[in-house]
């Protein structure tokens, strides 16, 4: 009997640490993609080496159900291109004649590989993925360079950078959660267009101009490295 009195509350303290959390909310019915993630997943993941940025999630993948609702509704007022093709075709500046990719090129044709890509709540894949994971893995693939893992600590490395100042690769960031300021990244294209991991329609390319991430920006950065690489003029 003893043993059940200590067990119990050991029980009780462990079920509050790790038990279901609030990260859960039904897909939206135009958006087949589940934006679940249990706590089992993120204690795994929290319990990993803190050096492994990789496996690692922060405090800005903790969504609450009803702020997922919010930004999915948000979202909504600011739909993505339509016309993605002509877009690139327009503003790419792709060598066509060349065998070889120059880096610019690399970071451009993973960035359009990723396009469509479904949203997956806390999914750092090609299966689904989230919007800092996105920015990782694009940057990871393509170059070689290794982000942070989330966007609260994206938008502390690198330099900033005024919006007037924009060019190809580097990071924008937006306030878009009522907790956490940014609560989303993207990569900045040309002309005020950026692409990024969109909650409601997956990687798309979005206008910074509209009134939804207009409202919102906070803010970018500037990888040096990344700037030296791909600069074509």
């Amino acid at each position: 009997m003893r043993h059940f009195i200590i067990f119990f509350p050991a029980l009780l303290i462990f079920s509050s640490c790790y038990g279901p959390v609030r990260f859960a909310t039904k897909a939206t019915s135009d958006n087949k993609n589940s934006h679940y993630v249990d706590s089992l997943r993120i204690s795994k993941a929290l319990s990993t080496s803190k050096e492994d940025s990789a496996h690692r999630f922060a405090t800005d993948l903790e969504f609450t159900e009803d702020e997922l609702k919010e930004v999915i509704q948000q979202e909504e007022y600011s739909k993505p291109i339509e016309n993605v093709n002509d877009f690139f075709n327009n503003y790419s500046r792709m060598d066509t004649t060349s065998s070889l990719p120059t880096n610019y090129e690399k970071l451009l044709m993973t960035v359009i590989s990723y396009l469509g890509t479904p949203y997956k709540f806390g999914g750092n894949t090609r299966k689904g993925l989230d919007c800092s994971a996105f920015t990782r893995l694009i940057f990871l693939e393509s170059l070689n360079i290794e982000l942070p893992r989330s966007t609260i600590e994206q938008i502390k490395i690198g330099s900033p950078v005024e919006s007037g100042e924009l060019k190809f690769g580097d990071l924008v960031f937006f306030n878009t959660r009522r907790r956490q300021n940014p609560g989303h990244v993207g990569i900045y294209l040309w002309d005020g267009y950026f692409v990024h991991a969109s909650t409601k329609y997956g990687v798309v390319v979005s206008s910074m101009n509209s009134g939804y991430y207009n409202k919102r920006f906070v803010g970018a950065r500037r990888l040096e490295e990344i700037y030296q690489l791909t600069q074509t003029d």
